[in-house]
């Protein structure tokens, strides 16, 4: 018994881990932007292509003062100030940054197909497996 605990202990730690955040994708919105409408209807496919994996979604918002305000609390609080300050102000495109380092590794145009984004996002992360 005691070892089917410490095996069942060890796999959910395994799995916890596992699904730690390495990568965030950002995508850069504003409701005024024109590639980010085209962008839209293609993030649910994008996301559910990297469900369960340790990829996570967010999105800078830089439609008015006040969601320029949410991101910068939301970029404090992901320690992801500083890749922020980088795309600020720029929109229509997803950035792919090191969750660990806070780096830009990457940006994917919002003009490409779902799968393409899929592709880039793949090949920079250098995840083949999801």
């Amino acid at each position: 018994m005691k070892k089917l605990l410490l095996t069942l202990f060890f796999a959910a730690s395994a799995s916890i881990a596992q699904a730690e955040t390495a990568f965030y994708v950002a995508k850069m919105h504003a409701e005024w932007c024109g590639v980010c409408k085209l962008m839209n209807p293609k993030i649910p496919a994008v996301k559910a292509a990297f469900e369960g994996s340790n990829i996570e979604f967010i999105q800078f918002d830089f439609t008015n003062n006040e969601t320029v305000a949410a991101n910068n609390k939301r970029a404090a609080e992901l320690n992801l100030t500083t890749a922020l300050n980088e795309h600020r102000g720029r929109t229509g495109f997803l950035a792919v940054i090191n969750a660990k380092t806070q780096e830009n590794i990457g940006q994917i145009s919002g003009w490409l197909t779902a799968e393409q984004m899929i592709a880039s996002i793949q090949q920079f992360t250098q995840e083949k497996d999801f």
